[in-house]
């Protein structure tokens, strides 16, 4: 794990759900029972399951897309230019955004060389 278990706050939120949330997401599943990829977590499967030691460098990476998504429709919504090419203005408020995440401080170290546009 990241730290060590007593300091991973990941695992530790991981450890903390309950009987109630597993049973939401059980009856959340997209397939039919019947389906051979279907899954149901038993009531203390946080409990007795360990995540991957890199689920929080995952959870992390999610977030970051889904904060930058969002950042960059605040600029939109109020009214700051933005260019045409959506994919790259996303790419782009990725490399600004920073947080704090499930693994620590998200953020890109990035300099002008860098980025994907850079000039000579």
């Amino acid at each position: 794990f990241l730290l060590t278990p007593k300091n991973d706050k990941f695992l530790q939120s991981w450890k903390s759900q309950d009987r109630n949330f597993v049973n939401q997401v059980n009856t959340l599943h997209p397939l039919e029972p019947t389906h051979p990829a279907y899954f149901t977590g038993d009531p203390f499967y946080f409990q007795t399951t360990d995540p991957s030691p890199y689920a929080s460098f995952v959870y992390d990476s999610v977030v970051l897309v889904g904060l930058s998504a969002c950042q960059l429709q605040q600029k939109k919504l109020t009214g700051e230019a933005l260019p045409k090419d959506r994919g790259g203005v996303h790419l782009a408020e990725i490399f600004e955004t920073r947080f704090q995440g499930a693994s620590g401080e998200v953020f890109f170290d990035v300099t002008a060389e860098d980025t994907p546009n850079a000039r000579d």
